[in-house]
């Protein structure tokens, strides 16, 4: 997984992540394991107020993870900005993506009712 010196400093090997941290979500209809962390509930105006419209949460993938899920001439980590992502019984997408280089990825994702 360690690319770099760098990434050495900070290497846990995913299947040790996984089995401590890990979920099971689909991404643009691959399973994956991966952290994940829930950020706010989705909310939109509808009817007499506001009501919930699921769960916003980051999902944190490694080099290794993204890789696997992309092609690696296309973009990398960028490229999984807009997939469909599930995670139980939340459907999302990928509202944007922040590219931590050798370090993986963290995707922001919206529900899709709040879009």
């Amino acid at each position: 997984m360690a690319s770099s010196r760098f990434d050495a400093a900070w290497a846990v090997s995913d299947t040790a992540l996984a089995a401590e941290m890990g979920e099971v979500i689909s991404i643009a209809g691959v399973e994956i394991t991966a952290v994940v962390s829930e950020v706010t509930a989705g909310s939109k105006i509808g009817g007499m107020g506001v009501v919930n419209s699921g769960i916003a949460f980051v999902v944190y993938l490694s080099r290794a993870q993204i890789d696997a899920l992309v092609d690696p001439a296309s973009q990398g980590a960028l490229s999984l900005k807009g997939k469909a992502i599930t995670r139980g019984q939340f459907k999302g997408r990928v509202h944007s993506v922040l590219d931590l280089g050798g370090g993986g990825a963290e995707l922001n994702v919206e529900p899709l009712s709040s879009r």
